[in-house]
């Protein structure tokens, strides 16, 4: 009689649990790194332009971003240095307001006036968002330009939402299949 030998289970009940706790933090991943994120951006209301704070001095600006190449506008007055993004989340792309970015260097130092708001971007967490710009009488950021690219922004907010999450529930699913493999091999 020719005893048939069992394959060792390929997960341990340690594997099995291990897996369960990475599925459990790719989930919290998801919703706290892009799901809230996200849906700050997406629910985003620029406030009526009679309802913008507003800041006047001298324009400057400060690099930041990687190597420097992303720019944050600033209006310089003798309350100190008040700086602003138009990025349109906490994560959002873009926080320099002109374009081109070589206007910066022209423009600092010049009088300039800038309406913006408070954005709650995170928990806890608000960016001072720029909304209207004019340099030396000259608009160089519209109210009407902000509330376009935002409205554009917050439409393709759930559309991102949706594909991540399709993504995150693929690698769990995956993980999950795994381990019924494993469970039903022994």
């Amino acid at each position: 009689m020719v005893r048939e030998m069992k394959k060792p289970p390929r997960y341990s009940a340690k594997d099995v649990h291990n897996i369960r706790i990475g599925s459990l933090l790719t989930f919290l991943i998801y919703v706290f790194i892009i799901l809230i994120p996200l849906s700050y951006t997406w629910m985003v209301t620029i406030p009526p332009i009679n309802q913008l704070q507003v800041t006047s001095g001298e324009l400057t600006y400060k690099k930041v971003g990687k190597n420097g190449s992303e720019y944050l506008t600033g209006i310089r007055n003798s309350a100190g240095v008040t700086y602003f993004t138009c990025a349109s989340g906490i994560f959002g792309e873009h926080p320099d307001c002109l374009f081109p970015v070589t206007e910066y260097p022209k423009l600092a130092g010049r009088p300039a006036v800038a309406w913006w708001y408070e954005q709650p971007v995170y928990f806890f967490v608000m960016h001072k968002h720029l909304v209207r710009v004019v340099v030396t009488g000259e608009e160089k950021i519209s109210y009407e330009k902000t509330l376009a690219w935002s409205r554009s922004t917050s439409k393709s907010a759930p559309w991102f939402i949706l594909i991540m999450l399709g993504v995150f529930i693929l690698i769990i699913v995956w993980f999950e299949v795994r381990i019924k493999e494993s469970v039903t091999e022994h």
